[in-house]
């Protein structure tokens, strides 16, 4: 392109300096796939054992509530109930909806044939499933392959289809939603729990965060009531 030599120096200097960045996040995050990996064994490993003795540990929380709080105690155990089950019950059909969509996509951009499609969607939802992990692999292995076989323009298509529409867009826009709207707080708070869980505790996070939010709006919620009670 004949630019001025102003222009040509400054966008030199800022591919470059973008290009240094990116070779940085990507180093940075490569070397951590192991501890990921690992993260998330444990993650699974501790919430399996969790969902097979979860009766024993139900009847061990209600024992340790104190008597004289008793209520408030129950109270905030079925909030932590509901924000669990909010938060599966998002994970599980967010993850089966991207696998639908990441199969159309791969299908009509001409990254597979049906068959492949529904393979790699299939994939999508187990990697969905994973903490961190998730189908941004995928579709970012099928926009790598269109760019390898000179269509850049499916390329394009399916890298905005998959911000869009499989990872990470709904994570942002209908994850937090649908969390706050079954676990009934508000979805800035969800939003705050998701992504500052993860940011503070790493996978764990992501339950950590939504569940302890959710635990601080009913103290403040019991906190407001005692008030009003006692200015009256």
């Amino acid at each position: 392109m004949n630019l001025p030599l102003d222009v040509e120096q400054s966008a030199a200097i800022l591919v470059e300096r973008v290009s240094e960045k990116v070779s940085e996040y990507l180093l940075n995050y490569t070397l951590s796939i192991p501890k990921l990996i690992l993260q998330a064994i444990v993650f699974i490993t501790v919430f399996y054992g969790m969902l097979v003795h979860s009766e024993t540990l139900s009847k061990e929380l209600y024992a340790l509530l104190p008597e004289e709080r008793r209520d408030l105690g129950m109270e905030l155990v079925e909030k932590a109930k509901e924000t669990l089950n909010a938060i599966l019950r998002t994970w599980l059909m967010l993850s089966i909806f991207k696998g639908f969509l990441l199969t159309l996509g791969f299908y009509f951009l001409g990254v597979a044939n049906l068959s492949g499609a529904i393979a790699a969607g299939i994939l999508c939802v187990v990697l969905e499933l994973l903490p961190v992990i998730g189908g941004w692999i995928v579709w970012i292995a099928g926009a790598i392959y269109l760019f390898t076989q000179g269509d850049i323009f499916a390329a394009v298509m399916l890298s905005v289809y998959g911000v869009a529409l499989i990872s990470p867009g709904p994570d942002i826009t209908i994850r937090p939603k649908l969390v706050a709207k079954g676990a009934k707080i508000n979805p800035a708070l969800a939003l705050v729990g998701i992504f500052g869980g993860i940011m503070g505790f790493g996978i764990k996070g992501l339950i950590i965060g939504p569940v302890a939010l959710g635990l601080l709006s009913t103290l403040l919620e019991e906190w407001k009531e005692q008030k009003g009670r006692a200015k009256s």
